[in-house]
């Protein structure tokens, strides 16, 4: 501050940044903010010459909320002072209580926020690259062989073709395989893929689903399950259902697979109602050297316990090493923290306005997939709705702090759950976990009064230079 001014007083002997010789005016904050974010936030050297220019998006959202917290805290702290200046709060004519934990909540609150408009503002010159297509219909509800019942797994060969995986479960199990190409995914029938459930509940309408998959470099193929043990079938005498996400493994190419455990649940499991516990199924992410999985958490079993979109992670060498005897350790993303564990846990919202109560119409929902776009660096996940008839698009830079990007899809009358991130270029992963510049999104659309009908659209991404 005192370089700022010995260099405005060279041309204006009058200038300052203290109008009353104690407080520094707007400049003056501007300086100090500056260092701060230099020395303690590590950005680079900052040429906005005031603070306005420092996010041309969403830096008056940004600083209002800056504003907004300031506040608060003023006069959380001057309530606590006893102090004598009239007409501030905590003063003799103001004296007030302001609960601590109403206060430490509010303030967690705003610092969400704000950080999620700070990741969002940065993403915006990075996000403006990417460019998605208008929908493209591929499949009609009587050109699909089956009635889609989750997102498809995919396995890019050796050979360029790509396997999609897809369970369909009607009166008993189904499990299927198709090869094809980006414009006829179903265009060649394969054999089923065999499913060793190794004891576990499949008496319809429980069983196994696997809407994603993961191959390892060694060729190991970790199917990512959700499980459903309903009743009557699973033998419960109070009528409550459960639901789960377990690991299979395959050592074959994807044509047979083993079911090996159960590795993240709900404290929703024991409801009647299978909407308060279904965790849905399954995005996932590989992040440095871990899995990270994303599923609906339920807080409890009734109608008036909350639900969120969550994560839990585990190390991905526990993941691919995984046997019945020795799953991996997979612990929820809480407050900041990894501490939940698994399978009894329970995990914060990462997705901004996912919270609601189980028995909400609107709920957000995680029968859809994610991927990581190299040429970005964000991450991408897919959220649908099934009462807003949405299905939406956000990006992240780390996995936990999403924001929203755009809607993808919105038809009255439909949900589109299912949603499937596939590449078929050689510069993604095999099973499309990472993706290059060019791939596509394929949407699943429901009819909401009759769940088997069907179509299936497309949306092709390209990342501009």
């Amino acid at each position: 501050m005192r370089q700022a001014l010995e260099q405005g007083r060279k041309t204006d002997p009058q200038f300052t940044l203290s109008p009353d010789g104690t407080h520094p005016d707007r400049n003056g904050h501007w300086i100090m903010a500056k260092q701060i974010l230099r020395d303690f936030f590590l950005l680079p050297e900052i040429t906005a010459l005031k603070v306005e220019d420092l996010f041309p998006s969403f830096g008056k959202e940004i600083r209002s909320l800056v504003r907004q917290l300031t506040d608060r805290r003023f006069a959380y702290w001057m309530s606590l002072i006893p102090h004598q200046r009239p007409g501030v709060i905590g003063g003799p004519d103001q004296r007030v209580k302001i609960d601590r934990a109403a206060f430490e909540k509010d303030q967690a609150s705003d610092l969400r926020t704000i950080h999620a408009h700070w990741l969002r503002a940065k993403a915006t010159a990075t996000m403006n690259r990417l460019q998605i297509s208008e929908p493209q219909l591929i499949y009609t509800d009587e050109q699909i062989p089956y009635t889609m019942d989750a997102s498809w797994a995919t396995l890019r060969g050796k050979d360029g073709v790509t396997t999609f995986f897809q369970t369909a479960m009607e009166h008993q199990p189904y499990f299927y395989r198709h090869r094809g190409n980006a414009d006829a995914p179903l265009q060649q029938a394969l054999e089923p893929y065999q499913f060793d459930y190794r004891g576990t509940n499949h008496t319809w309408p429980s069983g196994c689903w696997m809407p994603n998959l993961y191959q390892h470099t060694d060729g190991t193929l970790i199917g990512f399950i959700h499980r459903e043990d309903l009743y009557p079938s699973n033998g419960r005498s109070d009528g409550g259902n459960n639901f789960f996400i377990g690991l299979a493994k395959s050592t074959d190419g994807g044509a047979s697979w083993v079911y090996l455990g159960d590795v993240i649940a709900t404290r929703g499991n024991g409801t009647k109602r299978d909407f308060y516990a279904n965790l849905g199924g399954i995005p996932y992410l590989i992040i440095r050297d871990e899995v990270y999985l994303y599923f609906n958490e339920h807080e409890g079993p009734n109608p008036t316990d909350h639900r969120q979109l969550a994560v839990a992670k585990a190390k991905l060498r526990d993941v691919v090493a995984a046997r019945p005897e020795r799953l991996p350790k997979f612990t929820k993303y809480r407050d900041g923290q990894w501490t939940e564990e698994g399978m009894t846990g329970a995990g914060s919202e990462i997705i901004p306005h996912s919270r609601s109560l189980n028995d909400t119409t609107q709920a957000y929902d995680f029968h859809s997939d994610a991927t990581y776009c190299a040429p970005l660096q964000r991450y991408f996940i897919t959220v649908q709705n099934h009462a807003k008839h949405e299905l939406k698009l956000y990006s992240s830079a780390n996995g936990i702090d999403w924001v929203w990007e755009r809607d993808l899809a919105m038809n009255p009358g439909c949900m589109h759950p299912y949603s499937s991130f596939v590449s078929f270029d050689a510069d993604s992963a095999p099973d499309s976990h990472q993706v290059g510049r060019e791939f596509y999104l394929y949407i699943t659309q429901k009819n909401l009064s009759d769940y088997k009908q069907d179509t299936i659209h497309r949306l092709k991404f390209t990342i501009k230079p």
